[in-house]
């Protein structure tokens, strides 16, 4: 089957010129006024995918505390001027927002356990966000793949939009799995910051959330190999 798909692939592209570019194109992550030519499956895809690329730290803006501590971060601890530091570089995932973000908690929170509690109820909300995303992932890689078994019954008009759609989502799934890479690396650098302030902070909680995100990552990219193989 995938070697009809691309017997017909030339045609398809010729007919993508000649009906216009809107005729291979479906919507982006935001939807719009073509939301409504998508499936059930395509729209809870999308819906999950802005959840899940929402962040806990869009809010949070530089402090005090951001300037030391990121010294902290790349440099390492004023007593130990030779060492490598918590992130190799400034360059490290997120470490700015990561340091004003652990700085938020600490104005949020008194006590230290309420603090690292709040991260682990953040970082939980964005497993969940995951696993959501996971299970509409499965039902648009299930969809595509029933499509392809009807491919040699369809007219060029459905090849064309089965096609667009296929690379519209994933579109949609390769950017949500950059965006929940980068924030688990957020959350990691969250959780080094927490330590390097304060050593008696018991994060083993944080530490067992972040591998629960990084299963639903896993889980996440797999699907998202299986779909590059029905397009293949």
């Amino acid at each position: 089957m995938i070697v009809l798909v691309r017997r017909v692939l030339p045609m398809v592209v010729s007919l993508c010129v000649l009906v216009g570019l809107s005729a291979c194109t479906t919507v982006n992550m935001t939807g719009g006024e073509t939301l409504s030519n998508l499936s059930r499956t395509q729209k809870e895809l999308r819906t999950q995918a802005s959840e899940l690329s929402e962040t806990v730290w869009e809010t949070v803006s530089d402090s005090s505390f951001f300037g030391v501590l990121a010294g902290m971060l790349v440099n390492g601890k004023q007593d130990e001027p030779e060492g490598p530091g918590l992130v190799a570089d400034h360059r490290a995932p997120g470490y700015a927002v990561a340091a004003a973000y652990v700085e938020q908690k600490e104005r949020q929170y008194s006590s230290l356990d309420a603090q690292v509690e709040a991260m682990v109820t953040d970082l939980r909300k964005k497993t969940s966000d995951a696993e959501a995303f996971v299970k509409a992932t499965e039902a648009v890689l299930n969809s595509h793949r029933r499509e392809t078994t009807n491919v040699a019954v369809l007219d060029s008009s459905a090849l064309v939009r089965g096609i667009a759609e296929w690379r519209e989502d994933k579109k949609v799934i390769e950017s949500s799995i950059a965006d929940a890479r980068q924030q688990k690396a957020t959350f990691e650098t969250a959780q080094l910051a927490l330590r390097q302030k304060h050593p008696q902070a018991d994060t083993d909680v944080l530490g067992q959330e972040l591998n629960s995100f990084a299963v639903q990552i896993n889980r996440m990219m797999a699907l998202s190999d299986a779909l590059a193989t029905v397009g293949a």
